[in-house]
C-alpha cells in the first residue's frame, strides 16, 4: 500500500482536555478509510488538524506523492491548494446563492491560469470560467442536482443540500476528499444513494477519509477502519475485524445486555 496521507502522533489539546492523544494511521492512495468513534472521540478535531482549520499541538501530517507535503500547522487555503477538500458535519452552504453558484465557490481553492493566464489574462480567465461552469454542471448531474442548478441552495431539501456540499468539494478536483458525517440526517433511501455516490468516487480512484456514525454506511464502503475513543486510537483494521473487536463493541457499537 502506498500511503497518500500519513498521520503520526497527532495531538491536540483544548485547555486541560486532550482531544487527540498521539493518533497515528495511514490512508493508502485510492483507498477509503472510515474514521469512527463515539461523540467526543476527536474525529472532527482530527479533520480540522489535517485541513488547517486547527493547529495541532504535536505530531505530523504528511500528504501526497512520496508524502512530500507537510500539512500540520499550515493555513487551510494552503492545505486546499495541495489537493485536499472536505465537507462539514454542519452544512455550510450559501443559502441565498444558487445551487450552481455554490459549486463555483468551491472552484476557487485551486484556481490557476498558468502561462496562458500570464500572457493573455482576459482570454485565459474566460476559458477558465467556461471550463469551470461546464465541470460544475457535470458534477450537479452526477449528484442528481442538475435540475435545481438555478434554484437557491436554501430551497433544497436537506438530503440534496448534503449532496451539494459534496459537489462543492469535488469541483476543486481534489486527490483526497474528507467527508464529515455525510449521512447525518438522511433517510434510508438517501443513505443508499450516498453509498452509490461514494462507490463511484472510489471507482474513479479518489482517496477518501470518511467520518460516519452509521455502520451501515461506513462499513460497506471502507477498505480500512480507524476507531477513536476519548482522543486515542482504540483499534484499526479491515471493517469486519473492527466490527468484531470486543473493545470496539464495548466502546462504540454497543454491548447486548443479558435477557434482551
Amino acid at each position: 500500500m502506498v500511503a497518500w496521507l500519513e498521520v503520526r502522533e497527532l495531538t491536540k489539546r483544548f485547555g486541560g482536555v486532550t482531544a487527540l492523544d498521539r493518533v497515528s494511521f495511514d490512508v493508502g492512495e485510492g483507498r477509503t478509510v472510515g474514521l469512527i468513534g463515539p461523540n467526543g472521540a476527536g474525529k472532527t478535531t482530527l479533520f480540522n488538524c489535517v485541513t488547517g482549520v486547527a493547529r495541532p499541538d504535536g505530531g505530523t501530517v504528511r500528504f501526497g506523492q512520496g508524502l512530500a507535503h507537510r500539512l500540520d500547522g499550515r493555513a487551510s487555503h494552503r492545505v486546499a491548494g495541495f489537493g485536499i477538500a472536505r465537507t462539514f458535519q454542519n452544512i455550510r452552504l450559501f443559502s441565498s446563492l444558487t445551487v450552481v453558484e455554490n459549486v463555483l465557490v468551491g472552484a476557487s481553492a485551486r484556481t490557476t491560469h498558468g502561462l496562458a493566464g500570464a500572457l493573455w489574462p482576459a482570454r485565459a480567465a474566460r476559458d477558465h470560467e467556461r471550463r469551470t461552469a461546464s465541470r460544475a454542471m457535470e458534477l450537479l448531474a452526477f449528484l442528481g442536482l442538475a435540475d435545481r442548478a438555478a434554484a437557491p441552495a436554501g430551497s433544497l431539501p436537506f438530503g440534496r443540500q448534503r449532496r451539494l456540499e459534496i459537489a462543492r468539494a469535488l469541483i476543486a478536483e481534489p486527490s483526497l476528499l474528507l467527508l464529515d458525517e455525510p449521512a447525518a440526517g438522511l433517510n434510508p433511501v438517501e443513505k443508499q444513494e450516498l453509498l452509490g455516490i461514494i462507490r463511484q468516487l472510489k471507482s474513479r480512484g479518489l482517496t477518501i477519509l470518511l467520518i460516519e456514525h452509521d455502520m451501515q454506511v461506513v462499513m460497506p464502503v471502507s477498505d480500512h477502519v480507524v476507531v477513536l475513543d476519548y482522543g486515542k486510537k482504540l483499534a484499526e483494521g479491515p471493517p469486519q475485524a473492527v466490527q468484531n473487536d470486543p473493545r470496539v463493541i464495548e466502546a462504540y457499537l454497543g454491548v447486548p445486555q443479558e435477557g434482551r
